[in-house]
């Protein structure tokens, strides 16, 4: 894929701490900006009772993080998922997992858990693949879930697999 490695991945990589807390106005660290986004996750949770989370490009673990705080998530198995090893260096809480790899070469088998109810959610990643590789990279993640027991939550991502018919 030609937009993982990116002038945009380029230049987020070794952006962290009190810098990346400030960039796009607290985006990527205001749990009040995050609020809409996490209140999904959570209707889903609540649906699906997911056995895992893979957040997939999570940078610095703050969607995980703030889940939970919010919920109680004992026996869930957190995943970060990003290419950075600055952005994940990071992720402090013990009880979430790094998987250093690009999205597009992420596979379910890296979370050791083939047959788990799996949440993959993704906040800020689409943007960096363009429109050639999109249809690439939406088709890949879907095929790292087993449709009857795994659930997906990235409104721009079900909207574009529903434009894109993938």
């Amino acid at each position: 894929m030609q937009g993982l490695k990116s002038g945009y991945i380029r230049n987020e990589e070794g952006v962290h701490g009190e810098r990346w807390q400030t960039l796009h106005d607290g985006y990527f660290s205001d749990p009040r900006v995050a609020s809409p986004f996490l209140d999904s996750i959570e209707k889903i949770i609540n649906i699906s009772y997911p056995s895992v989370i893979a957040d997939l490009g999570g940078g610095t673990g703050f969607i995980l993080s703030e889940l939970s705080k919010r919920l109680s998530l004992s026996g869930v198995k957190l995943f970060n998922v990003d290419i950075s090893s600055k952005q994940l260096s990071s992720c402090d809480k013990k009880q979430i997992a790094l998987i250093k790899t690009p999205v597009s070469k992420f596979t379910r088998h890296q979370l050791k858990v083939e047959d788990a109810n799996v949440l993959l959610i993704a906040r800020s990643l689409l943007h960096y693949f363009g429109k050639s590789d999109l249809r690439h990279l939406l088709r890949h993640i879907r095929c790292q879930q087993k449709k009857e027991n795994s659930s997906s939550i990235n409104l721009p991502v079900f909207s574009a697999l529903k434009i894109l018919n993938v």
